[in-house]
């Protein structure tokens, strides 16, 4: 960023993130870790590192040329009421609408609706192959565990540490 001579607080104030939160994205795109970028400003810095000679100009227009600029709140509103409105008038909950919200607006869960998306695609065949049955069997799994809030193991809670690099 400071060769394109544009300041933190700066594209913050475009793209409406706290500095720590742009710091956060800055640090995990550097570690190649991608799931936890907004799906904007991932596509910002794929940008930024894929245009030779770019510059604050650059940088500013594409910003603007994305619609990444907007107001999210504004965003957050609107999509609250588009999915109030799915729902048919039905009572949503305020945990569900955050959730959907959340989906919509962001690619950290990106990988588990891929995953949910296949095991429904597979929910929905007369077969399965064996490939089918683990892809079930995890998600079987996973409600279990949610469902009966199994506690975590010492093992598990190793592996969540080297994958975070958050000590629990």
């Amino acid at each position: 960023m400071k060769e394109l001579d544009i300041r933190i607080t700066e594209l913050c104030d475009y793209l409406h993130f706290s500095r720590p939160t742009m710091y956060r994205f800055i640090d995990n795109y550097e570690a190649g870790k991608y799931r936890g970028i907004d799906r904007g400003v991932l596509s910002l810095f794929r940008y930024i590192d894929e245009t030779p000679n770019i510059g604050k100009k650059n940088v500013i227009s594409f910003i603007l040329n994305n619609n990444m600029a907007q107001d999210n709140q504004d965003d957050e509103s609107k999509l609250s009421k588009t999915v109030k409105k799915y729902e048919g008038g039905k009572f949503v909950s305020e945990e569900k609408n955050n959730l959907l919200i959340k989906l919509m607006t962001s690619s950290d869960y990106d990988d588990i609706i891929h995953f949910l998306s296949e095991c429904e695609q597979i929910n929905s065949r007369d077969s399965f192959t064996p490939e089918d049955y683990e892809k079930i069997g995890r998600l079987a799994l996973f409600r279990y565990d949610v469902e009966n809030n199994t506690k975590i193991t010492k093992t598990q809670i190793k592996k969540v540490e080297s994958i975070t690099g958050v000590k629990l």
